[in-house]
């Protein structure tokens, strides 16, 4: 909402200002996409008047860019620090770009493949189920505590079992019971379940940053069709699609492009001297 409406502002003031300029100073300009950018970034806030959170993501930009310019002022720009900074930076951004662009460049699978897929997993779809399921959370478990999570689901140990020794280590988690439809469970996630009955437990690994134990309380029969089902193959196969493709086309780059090694990387048989690599 909050960039509905400053979008919509900005097309009333294209007559008069062009450049869509929201704030200058002295030499400096914030832009209305710099504006957007930062609003697209920005968590809901319920409650919150859209314009107050215009204005505080305006003044912070404004804040950075006084910051920017007084550093460039100071010739800290400069610096051999800042220099390496910013090229890493760049670097880091140009290689992003790339692989954005190589991944919206990508066909989607073919409906063959959506329906074979479908065909050769009737667990996550003709036989998928419902299930409640009670789910003990760890954002971010260090290696000792995930392998305390994978331990316990190998030995069947329920949830609010071991959630009784984290409290008493003080470590952070959470426990609730949820009850999860079919299509709110990630296809890995669904056939580990498809395997499981009421009162079995399993790890679920599927969300990035969290590790969760979970046991099985109820079941419910749930069943798509290869139409219901379409749409979360096709993201699924084309996110296995491009996690294959992306390093394969960065393998290419590399082998096809002429790089040398100097010092110490260089191979053994060329020390001294430059090596090109092969493509």
């Amino acid at each position: 909402m909050v960039l509905l409406m400053l979008t919509a502002a900005c097309q009333q003031r294209t007559q008069t200002d062009p450049t869509q300029i929201v704030a200058r100073m002295g030499e400096s300009e914030i832009s209305v996409h710099q504006l957007n950018a930062l609003l697209r970034r920005t968590p809901e806030q319920p409650g919150v008047d859209p314009r107050d959170i215009q204005q505080k993501s305006l003044r912070l930009l404004i804040d950075q860019q006084l910051a920017a310019d007084q550093a460039v002022k100071e010739k800290l720009n400069r610096t051999p620090d800042a220099v390496l900074t910013l090229e890493g930076a760049r670097l880091q951004t140009l290689a992003q770009l790339y692989a954005v662009n190589f991944i919206r460049s990508q066909p989607p699978p073919a409906p063959s493949e959506v329906q074979r897929y479908y065909r050769e997993h009737p667990e996550l779809f003709a036989e998928r189920r419902d299930y409640g399921l009670l789910m003990l959370t760890v954002s971010e478990p260090d290696a000792a505590l995930a392998q305390r999570l994978r331990d316990a689901a190998a030995a069947g140990k329920a949830p609010d079992a071991l959630s009784a020794q984290l409290t008493v280590e003080g470590k952070p988690f959470t426990l609730a019971l949820t009850q999860l439809k079919a299509d709110e469970i990630s296809l890995p996630l669904a056939a580990v379940l498809a395997k499981r009955e009421v009162g079995a437990v399993a790890i679920d690994d599927a969300s990035e940053g969290q590790l969760s134990l979970l046991q099985v309380k109820s079941i419910k029969a749930a069943p798509r069709t290869s139409e219901q089902a379409q749409a979360s193959i096709q993201q699924f196969l084309s996110a296995q699609n491009i996690k294959a493709a992306l390093p394969r086309q960065i393998e290419r780059l590399f082998q096809t492009a002429s790089i040398q090694y100097f010092g110490d990387f260089a191979p053994p048989a060329a020390t001294g001297t430059t090596a090109a690599a092969q493509p």
